[in-house]
């Protein structure tokens, strides 16, 4: 969604995340039950740790003993290298006694040398606290047995290895941990729900509010309806803010510009509820106390109202255009609203082409001169050719824009093919705006309003 300028600005994000605070929760509850959950079905991994320290012997000279200790550091580096050797390895699964091959063994130890200093770290790593401790302590003392028989009997009067500390069963598991688990779950589903609203945002085409709408020159008014009859405080009075909607339409079209007696209300598409704001927009303009006549000339199929259906079946519009009826015969007068219906009547497989006809015309030209205003309810422009045709025969189109579903494509293409038949200006409704989208507005456009 952009504003009047096509660019998507901070507002918008932070607004739309605001709206979608549930999505990002839910998406962030389930990255830390998925978290929770793959460290409890995860086997606990322990590491335990011995310590060998390689010592200078056999001189007590402050001189050579500080020659012996960088010596020392020297010989750690190496004597570290023959832990995962055969002649460490395979002493030590021999002492072991628990069936453990060197294979497996040389895949759970490891060891490190002590910055500057001449203490080799042994690890092991495994699933068993008690096992890890033995592997560890066990190749520590292998490490030792072997540096005597490497080394031979002129090093082993100069260097000892001792062990200093030995490993114990550890009580607390490396992995998985709880916690750390849980935070990163956290993070993970918080970035996927608010990245999952973002770009559902942004490549959203769908028209929610007025700021979503293109702004382009063909547009005269912009009327925003609400979805639901919400109450609307007005200094004490409570009305129907769905009602104060259309009130508002009906200022806009009758003082905001010259809009003519015969008005052509068309959805953009077929979810557009196009008979029902003829309906509403009728019975507001029967409250000035206008003659109102609402003609539907939507062939595809008849979903008019129950004072419609009042007249009998085969008497519309369609049979007036068919020479079947008269103009007289298929009025249908409100008394409760005050508004006369024309309905579809049964449609014949040349209705939609006679809409054209210069019989249509001579029509629209007799209830302008019975009525104060004619609202000829069309089909879908995108959908049906005749409504262009239909607009082009009234004096102003009033096009339908279904908030949430119509989107900016249909509704550009909608204005070309009414542009194309010569109608230069048209209304547009936004009709059953969210409350949370009455306000985004982006600008101000021609006639915007609720």
């Amino acid at each position: 969604m952009k504003n009047r300028r096509g660019i998507v600005s901070l507002q918008d994000y932070l607004s739309v995340l605001a709206r979608r605070w549930w999505v990002i929760a839910t998406v962030t509850a389930l990255g830390v039950v998925a978290a929770l959950g793959l460290t409890l079905i995860t086997t606990p991994t322990y590491s335990a740790g011995a310590s060998v320290y390689v010592a200078v012997v056999g001189s007590a000279n402050p001189g050579d003993l500080q020659v012996g200790n960088v010596f020392a550091v020297q010989r750690a580096a190496t004597y570290a290298q023959l832990v995962r050797t055969p002649a460490v390895l395979e002493r030590a699964a021999s002492s072991l006694r628990d069936g453990t091959d060197v294979e497996a063994l040389k895949a759970t130890i490891t060891a490190s040398v002590r910055v500057d200093t001449s203490i080799i770290d042994i690890f092991a790593m495994g699933t068993d606290p008690q096992i890890v401790a033995n592997h560890a302590n066990a190749v520590a003392s292998a490490l030792a047995v072997a540096v005597e028989e490497l080394d031979g009997p002129a090093s082993a009067s100069l260097i000892a290895l001792d062990i200093v500390d030995r490993a114990l069963p550890p009580e607390v598991s490396d992995s998985p941990r709880l916690r750390p688990n849980l935070l990163v779950g956290f993070i993970v589903g918080a970035v996927l729900g608010v990245g999952y609203v973002v770009l559902r945002f942004a490549l959203d085409t769908r028209i929610h509010a007025l700021i979503d709408l293109p702004r382009r020159a063909a547009i005269g008014t912009v009327t925003t309806i609400p979805k639901r009859g919400v109450p609307l405080n007005r200094r004490g009075a409570v009305s129907d803010a769905r009602l104060e909607g259309f009130r508002v339409l009906r200022a806009n079209l009758l003082f905001g510009i010259e809009v003519g007696r015969t008005v052509a209300i068309a959805g953009v598409d077929r979810n557009a509820d196009s008979r029902g704001v003829a309906d509403k927009f009728a019975e507001v303009l029967g409250e000035l106390e206008l003659s109102v006549v609402v003609v539907d000339a939507v062939f595809e199929r008849d979903r008019a109202g129950k004072v419609r259906d009042r007249m009998p079946a085969g008497h519309g519009l369609a049979q007036v255009l068919a020479r079947e009826a008269s103009l007289e015969d298929v009025v249908i007068k409100d008394t409760e609203s005050g508004v006369d219906y024309i309905s579809a009547g049964t449609p014949t497989p040349v209705s939609a082409q006679l809409i054209g006809s210069a019989l249509m015309g001579t029509l629209l030209a007799d209830l302008g001169d019975r009525y104060d205003y004619v609202l000829l309810i069309c089909p879908a422009v995108v959908s049906h050719s005749e409504a262009s045709v239909a607009a082009a025969l009234v004096e102003s189109a009033l096009l339908v824009v279904e908030a949430g579903d119509t989107t900016r494509s249909d509704f550009r293409l909608a204005l070309d093919r009414l542009a194309g038949v010569g109608v230069r200006s048209v209304n547009v409704v936004l009709d059953h705006v969210l409350p949370r989208d009455l306000g985004r507005t982006g600008g101000t456009l021609p006639g915007a309003s609720i």
